[in-house]
């Protein structure tokens, strides 16, 4: 028989990955915009030299 504090502790655990990768996932995409952002600058002040 499944001890339900352990299945509940394990659920709970599930829920904490499932925020953690989406949370990386939002943090990637910031990434990726302020890499994109940090190039253009970059292209523009070597343009303006």
């Amino acid at each position: 028989m499944i001890n339900p504090i352990a299945e509940a502790e394990v659920a709970a655990l599930n829920r904490r990955i499932q925020l953690l990768e989406e949370d990386l996932t939002r943090a990637e995409e910031r990434l990726k915009i302020a890499t994109e952002k940090l190039e253009e600058a970059s292209k523009a002040a070597d343009e303006s030299e």
